[in-house]
């Protein structure tokens, strides 16, 4: 019978080796542990990064909506409502007495304007006038009505002679209208 017995250079090597692998596990075991530890670190750095950003983006927001906020107020006191229609009528006829002509107002009606397909529709006001007068007291009353302080047009703009009290215009004066 033969026995195997290691001698001590052997076992001591045996034992190193076994020492190394030890070392080389607990190495792993921890880089794994350090590696995983990383990940969740920056996976946080993005998180706070993403959550500042959308702080910023909120801020941002709320500052153009405060800005935009202020310029609907400063449009809308441009833009006409109901309540100062009957007003309105009562102005246009009064710059017919300050030009020196005779203004009336034929109608008055509400319609919904649209500049094109993809546009939406504006709800627009819609006064049809008549003026009579000398030329030149037309021309001043068509002038005050573009000076009126809401956004309007003056379309369809027809000026003719007229026996014997001189010139007689019909006009459309167009007001987008508050919602």
């Amino acid at each position: 019978m033969s026995s195997h017995t290691l001698t001590p250079t052997q076992q001591m090597l045996g034992l190193c080796t076994l020492g190394v692998l030890c070392l080389l596990g607990a190495i792993a075991f921890v880089w794994r542990d350090m590696h995983a530890m990383h990940m969740q670190n920056i996976d946080l750095l993005y998180e706070r990064a993403y959550a500042e950003a959308r702080v910023d983006q909120m801020a941002h927001v709320r500052s153009r909506a405060t800005v935009l906020a202020d310029d609907r107020k400063a449009l809308d006191g441009f833009l006409i409502r109901e309540s100062d229609v009957i007003l309105l009528l009562e102005e246009i006829e009064y710059l017919g007495v300050v030009a020196g002509t005779s203004v009336s107002i034929d109608s008055v009606d509400t319609v919904s304007v649209s500049s094109g397909e993809d546009a939406p529709e504006v709800p627009m006001v819609r006064i049809s006038i008549e003026v009579e007068g000398t030329w030149e007291a037309i021309i001043q009353t068509i002038t005050l009505l573009e000076l009126l302080p809401f956004f309007s047009t003056i379309d369809d703009v027809r000026i003719a002679t007229r026996q014997p009290s001189g010139w007689r215009a019909t006009l459309t004066l167009m007001l987008p209208r508050q919602q």
